[in-house]
């Protein structure tokens, strides 16, 4: 798939750093494929935070327990 934009994050840890990440989205090109034009973003953000939040995943349990 082609690199088609760049987001950037910010997510908060545990110990009070920012990670500030850099996420580059791929999208399918071929205008055939049933998931034309639709945004694949990186595996690994899923392991930092939860979608639409700036806190990371250590916190969130943190405050769980």
């Amino acid at each position: 798939m082609w690199f088609a934009y760049e987001n950037r994050r910010s997510v908060t840890l545990l110990d009070g750093r920012v990670a500030r990440l850099r996420l580059r989205v791929r999208r399918c090109q071929n205008s055939d494929c049933k998931r034309h034009h639709v945004a694949y973003r990186p595996e690994a953000e899923g392991s930092w935070a939860l979608p639409e939040h700036e806190f990371g995943l250590a916190v969130i349990a943190q405050i769980g327990a």
